[in-house]
């Protein structure tokens, strides 16, 4: 994981020297470069599956970052600046760095992959902090005045600062209120979430955050046949993309929409049998395991399907302990620490999934009651309002 501690000003003040020399006698294998950027390497969080994560630096310590992500258009981007370094390897840290130091900033807009990252640039004394377009790496940080502090996760920032932790009315608020905390305030009073496709960037001892990405829609034309097969073009180049041929691929399957096309575009570029994971429940209300098997069947995977009962909730003080923040589909966490536990079990490596699909292609039934909702807006409140009274009582 990324963790570390930015000093907003030059020089060796006695609070600078205090908090990183507390820091380095903790962990010895922290590092502190140009008296501004300390990098804890060592740190990891075993409840969120998130290792220790070496920082790379180059031309001498000119550039220094701590990166974890992937980088899945690896090989274009290494010909495009005659990367040097092993082009096969996937030091995906050591590469970024040279983009970094061939076109600045501006080489988050050709990576395409998922990532956080922390850098350090010397010469022109700038540090950034910056994630992914859609935020598939989680990055938090706290602003004080005399330094930032980062961290992969919620309490990283916190044990990082030795704060006390202080609850946040306002995302408490906002949770029970839309069953989730969107903005980028976080449960804990002073940490915030770095929000995807955003840079915070500190210059002159100024912070900014600068948007670096922005998601467009645009109409597309030609016939309904012709809309699909670039759908579908689309999606296999994704899943082409992700998959790695020299790495066993797993994919949770739920035998939906979403996860089956993954499962399919998946097994037609990977080297060998994928590995599918599923699991069936005992309420028959809930159990879809026969449309994961026939998918599994359909594209000859390796199914494994695991069990999913009600002594399964007492796993809930554990999976708590590997979230930064609550979330509201206590079922959903279940199934996934089930998956990922048996996905643990087998050589499977990496994991794909279909999440995210009924976002992109309006599959939750609450898309359906938005259509509605617009005709109710003609409806004057007057004959509203009886249906209205029926519903609270």
């Amino acid at each position: 994981m990324i963790s570390g501690i930015f000093f907003r000003q030059k020089g060796s003040g006695s609070e600078n020297n205090a908090k990183a020399k507390g820091i380095l006698e903790e962990k010895p294998s922290a590092v502190l470069y140009h008296d501004r950027l300390l990098l804890a390497g060592d740190n990891t969080d075993p409840y969120m599956g998130l290792p220790a994560v070496a920082p790379v630096s180059y031309d001498k310590d000119r550039l220094v970052a701590c990166w974890i992500g992937e980088i899945y258009n690896r090989k274009e981007l290494a010909e495009d600046i005659t990367f040097d370094g092993d082009p096969v390897s996937k030091d995906d840290g050591a590469l970024f760095l040279q983009l970094y130091d061939r076109y600045g900033e501006s080489c988050v807009e050709k990576i395409n992959g998922k990532f956080a990252f922390v850098l350090y640039d010397s010469v022109k004394d700038r540090f950034l902090l910056a994630r992914d377009r859609f935020g598939m790496e989680t990055l938090y940080y706290t602003v004080r005045d005399e330094y930032v502090a980062f961290s992969s996760t919620a309490n990283g920032v916190l044990e990082l600062t030795g704060r006390a932790r202080e609850l946040n009315p306002s995302a408490v608020g906002k949770f029970l209120l839309f069953n989730y905390n969107p903005g980028l305030d976080t449960f804990f009073k002073g940490v915030s979430r770095l929000a995807g496709a955003h840079f915070l960037r500190v210059e002159n001892n100024e912070i900014h955050l600068k948007r670096y990405w922005q998601l467009e829609f645009h109409p597309e034309k030609g016939s309904e046949s012709e809309v699909a097969e670039n759908l579908l073009a689309q999606l296999r180049s994704a899943v082409s993309l992700r998959v790695d041929e020299d790495r066993e691929p797993g994919i949770f399957l739920s035998g939906g929409m979403d996860s089956s096309t993954v499962v399919a575009l998946a097994a037609e570029k990977a080297a060998n049998q994928v590995n599918t994971f599923s699991y069936r429940c005992k309420a028959v209300s809930f159990d879809e395991s026969e449309y994961a098997r026939s998918m599994a069947k359909f594209t000859s995977s390796k199914h494994h399907e695991g069990e999913y009962s009600s002594d399964d909730v007492l796993r809930m003080p554990d999976i708590v302990r590997g979230m930064n923040e609550p979330f509201c589909d206590v079922g959903i966490n279940i199934a996934t620490c089930l998956l990922g536990k048996n996905a643990a079990g087998t050589d499977t490596q990496y994991i794909l999934t279909g999440d995210g699909g009924d976002e992109l292609f309006a599959g939750h039934p609450v898309y359906e009651a938005d259509k509605v909702a617009r005709f109710i807006d003609y409806i004057p409140r007057l004959f509203l309002l009886p249906v209205l009274i029926l519903n609270i009582f």
